[in-house]
């Protein structure tokens, strides 16, 4: 017959045993947690102050780090809300807005015209991972 001394032997190698099943179930989430975020590129071109072609709307992942590069045949104030960033893009010059997509929700990138008037050229919409 077995004594106490069995009986805490077996329930501490019990409370071992599920420690470590509980740390390696929770290593693959960890390990994503901290993979580096995947960078997304995009190259736009202004011509006349106006969008020349492509997509009028970029699509990213919470996470995200996000390069918007920009392309302008005269200079330009450029603002993307929501992030409250701004670049001023010249014809000599590219420009390159670059953030992390924290925020999520669809916030509009406008050019700023020397008159007060505002025109949205793309929307950036960040999207939960």
């Amino acid at each position: 017959m077995r004594g106490p001394h069995w009986q805490a032997k077996r329930n501490s190698a019990v409370g071992l045993l599920v420690i470590a099943l509980w740390a390696t179930s929770a290593l693959p989430q960890a390990c994503l947690a901290q993979a580096p975020s995947p960078e997304k590129r995009f190259e736009f071109q202004i011509t006349g102050g106006r969008l020349a072609a492509g997509e009028r709307t970029v699509r990213v992942s919470k996470g995200d780090s996000v390069e918007l590069r920009w392309i302008s045949d005269r200079s330009v104030e450029l603002h993307l809300h929501g992030y409250d960033l701004q670049v001023r893009a010249t014809p000599d010059a590219p420009q390159v807005m670059r953030f992390e997509a924290r925020a999520t929700g669809r916030f509009p990138l406008e050019i700023h015209g020397s008159s007060g008037r505002h025109a949205t050229l793309i929307y950036v919409e960040v999207h939960p991972r």
